[in-house]
């Protein structure tokens, strides 16, 4: 095979991978509708369309020649065909096989060294049509599945579909037909209709299109500002000739009559002239001026028709091409309740997902960046929030858990994506006592907090209420995460919770998320764009109301107090005027914007505010990717270029700059601080050596153990701040090792995180139950993991 013939092959396969991961999802979804046990009417189109969907899938799988793909389509068509024909009947745990064999499909996909051996699976698939399918075929979870495989791309790169368009770009003529009619004949290729044809673009091409329009806004802009420059020279010639229509009648008689009484005294001819020019001259000027007023003013309507005319056509070229870039929310809701199925059958709980408004309509660019944070509170949901079906009989609930995934749009600029579950809501007295033991604020400032500031605090880093670290949750990461993305997309999160109730997350994201209103403000000579939905308010604040509370300068908002800063200093601007913020002519008043971002409310003080208008954020290039408190630039309608402020960054400079004396404490206390040690209990000297090197490259001293008994040992006799065991050890397990150091006095309080292969649902809770901190299984093991939840306890 020559190399145009590989390359050819490559870019087959790559578009094989989008029509296979469409089939796929199909397949899954529908699988998922049949489960729910619809009328029969329903049944049989849905299993008309599942069998379809096999049937193309194994013709496209042969067309690349990936046997292994097609043999398992082959089977699952056999169950479909009974299912349609010999009305054959599937329990859950008989579609598990399916849902499991899917996943297979999606795993040959991504990795299709792989496949070496799927005999067992097609045999247990074509059992279920025979009767033959046996208790082992029909248990366990399969290691990862599709869908998991899809979240954890990149979806800030480029997607499979991406490079599979970029390839047949760049391929030649003869390559393209190759390549359609070998697509055409494997049923890879479906028939156009009349009524639904569909052209495959690139995204980054679509993007810098959108961009491109996107800054006509400062055409836009530029217009208004023209408009604005003549229609305020028409003021003041306005101005000019009311003024002069007062005084123009007296001075012309009072140069005639001059005229007339020089003539007279002298009787001389010159100066009659003289008096003459001067009189035509005035009204020369007279009527000169009035004609230049009225072409400046027929300039500065033509000119508001244009600015109306254009803004109309920016406007209307920007929302034509954000509607080509406006993706339904459904697009990256698809995957979820495979992702619900799969992890509460691991945890033996049964949840039925609820997604409502999937077909509203977003930014993909907000769409990429809200996916995870999503698919995180729903995982959240079913760690924290529901219970395990026992549970939920005690407390008198349906044994099926619901979680609710809603979308709706607020208004013309706003959506609103509503995440809630009928579990066991959030504990705030387990949230104030993972604070305090995270060291996040004081122990009697904690204490002291309401509900509402209590619930904040899961927002926060390192705050969790998982009784153990898991793959799936307990970090305490997640949420303060979740917070950040949606803050830094232009948009908030709010919560709510009643213990043994349920837990509802609101987000508030913008439609989209390039443009928007921004508050400009001028600062030490400087100009810079608030995004005005961060702002609660811009105001003039007297300097009397200006307080001293523990030694920061505060003011009260709507009675609460809030910590008022010069925005001057938290962007570290050095003035070498040396005015005082906020003073522009009245020494009494400071003008003020009152932002709200992180959970907190700071006041800044800045010099003016000069305007409120819709910006459009371009960022600063490849040269400055990341400026700290600058999320970008934008330019105004006199060509001014001036920074956009990134409101998350601002709020926690302002916080780490409001107190010098106290962070000058904190790097006193980290540059005195010991090592932390940690001891290792593993039996593989492989992965010994591996932990030992991962936890002495983040700065820990390490000391090692071969077996439980070992590791009992040395406990006893030297002091460790963390103990990293395996489970499955001679002489004595890693669960035993846990419970007999819960039960000793001395050993009990020292954190143990469990590193194992044993990933199944037993195998953890029985973790939780001896007392391990952490339970992290080796599938899913990588250097950063290990290293996050290891800080987390020490």
């Amino acid at each position: 095979m020559n190399e145009r013939e590989i390359e050819f092959q490559k870019r087959l396969l790559a578009t094989f991978k989008i029509e296979a991961e469409e089939h796929i999802k199909e397949m899954s979804v529908d699988l998922l509708k049949m489960e729910e046990n619809p009328p029969v009417y329903e049944q049989m189109q849905i299993i008309e369309k599942i069998f379809r969907e096999a049937h193309n899938l194994k013709g496209a799988a042969r067309a690349v020649n990936l046997l292994s793909i097609e043999k398992i389509c082959q089977s699952l068509e056999t169950v479909f065909s009974n299912m349609k024909h010999g009305g054959l009947q599937l329990s859950k745990r008989e579609y598990d096989l399916l849902h499991d064999a899917l996943d297979s499909i999606g795993r040959i996909l991504f990795s299709p060294e792989g496949s070496s051996d799927i005999s067992t699976l097609v045999r247990r698939i074509e059992g279920l049509v025979s009767g033959e399918s046996s208790d082992e075929a029909l248990s366990g979870a399969p290691p990862q599945s599709f869908v998991e495989a899809c979240l954890q791309r990149d979806v800030k790169g480029k997607s499979v579909e991406d490079d599979a368009i970029n390839m047949v770009e760049d391929e030649s003529i003869a390559g393209e037909k190759a390549v359609h009619a070998a697509m055409k004949e494997g049923g890879i290729i479906r028939r156009e209709t009349s009524h639904a044809k569909v052209l495959r673009v690139a995204s980054s091409k679509l993007d810098t299109l959108f961009f491109k329009a996107e800054e006509m806004l400062s055409l836009k802009q530029v217009s208004l500002l023209r408009a604005s420059e003549l229609l305020r020279i028409s003021t003041i010639l306005d101005d000019w000739e009311r003024k002069w229509m007062k005084v123009y009648s007296s001075v012309r008689k009072t140069v005639l009559l001059q005229g007339e009484m020089e003539s007279e005294k002298d009787g001389g001819k010159r100066n009659s002239e003289h008096i003459d020019s001067l009189s035509e001259f005035l009204e020369w000027n007279h009527n000169f001026m009035k004609t230049l007023e009225e072409e400046i003013n027929v300039l500065a309507g033509g000119t508001k028709r244009d600015h109306r005319m254009i803004a109309g056509m920016v406007d209307e070229l920007l929302e034509d091409v954000k509607k080509i870039l406006m993706m339904p929310f459904s697009s990256i809701l698809e995957t979820f309740p495979k992702v619900v199925r799969d992890i509460s059958r691991n945890q033996a709980k049964d949840i039925n997902l609820l997604i409502s408004g999937g077909e509203v309509e977003v930014d993909k660019r907000i769409l990429e960046e809200i996916k995870d944070p999503l698919m995180h509170m729903v995982r959240n949901c079913i760690d924290h929030g529901i219970e395990k079906i026992q549970e939920r009989l005690r407390k008198n609930k349906k044994p099926q858990g619901t979680i609710s995934l809603s979308i709706h749009q607020t208004n013309s600029n706003q959506v609103e994506a509503v995440i809630s579950d009928d579990g066991a809501g959030i504990d705030v007295e387990k949230v104030k006592k993972s604070a305090i033991k995270s060291g996040f604020a004081k122990e009697e400032h904690i204490k002291n907090m309401n509900e509402g500031e209590a619930l904040s605090l899961v927002f926060q880093s390192d705050i969790s209420t998982s009784p153990i670290v898991t793959d799936i949750s307990g970090r305490g990461l997640g949420l303060a995460i979740v917070r950040e993305k949606a803050e830094k997309l232009g948009g908030k999160v709010y919560l709510e919770s009643k213990l043994n109730v349920g837990t509802t997350f609101r987000i508030v994201l913008p439609l989209t998320l390039a443009t928007y209103r921004g508050i400009i403000v001028r600062v030490a000579e400087h100009k810079f764009a608030i995004p005005t939905i961060s702002v609660e308010q811009a105001m003039r604040v007297n300097t009397h109301e200006i307080k001293q509370i523990e030694k920061k300068e505060a003011i009260f908002v709507d009675g609460i107090s809030v910590p008022f800063v010069k925005l001057q200093e938290a962007l570290g601007i050095s003035d070498e005027k040396k005015h005082v913020p906020g003073n522009t002519g009245n020494a009494d008043y400071r003008h003020t914007v009152v932002i709200g971002a992180s959970g907190r409310r700071i006041a800044f003080c800045v010099d003016e505010i000069l305007d409120e208008q819709e910006v459009l954020v371009k960022n600063l290039g490849k040269q400055l990717v990341r400026v700290r408190n600058i999320a970008g630039a934008t330019i105004l309608g006199s060509g001014e270029v001036i920074p956009v402020i990134n409101v998350y960054d601002l709020i926690q400079s302002a916080i780490k700059d409001s107190s010098p004396a106290l962070k000058k404490d904190i790097q006193k206390e980290a540059t005195g601080k010991e090592r932390k040690k940690i001891l290792i209990v593993e039996d593989s000297i492989t992965s010994r050596m591996l932990l030992k090197n991962i936890l002495e490259s983040g700065g820990y001293l390490v000391d090692t153990a071969v077996d439980g008994i070992d590791g009992l040992t040395k406990l006893k006799t030297d002091v460790y701040d963390l103990v990293v065991s395996d489970v499955d050890m001679p002489r004595m397990n890693g669960f035993t090792l846990t419970a007999k150091m819960r039960a000793n006095k001395k050993l009990s309080e020292i954190p143990v995180v469990l590193v194992t292969s044993l990933g199944s649902r037993e195998d953890r809770e029985r973790g939780i139950d001896v007392g391990a901190s952490a339970y992290i299984v080796k599938s899913n093991f990588d250097q950063s993991n290990l290293l996050e939840t290891v800080k987390r306890f020490i």
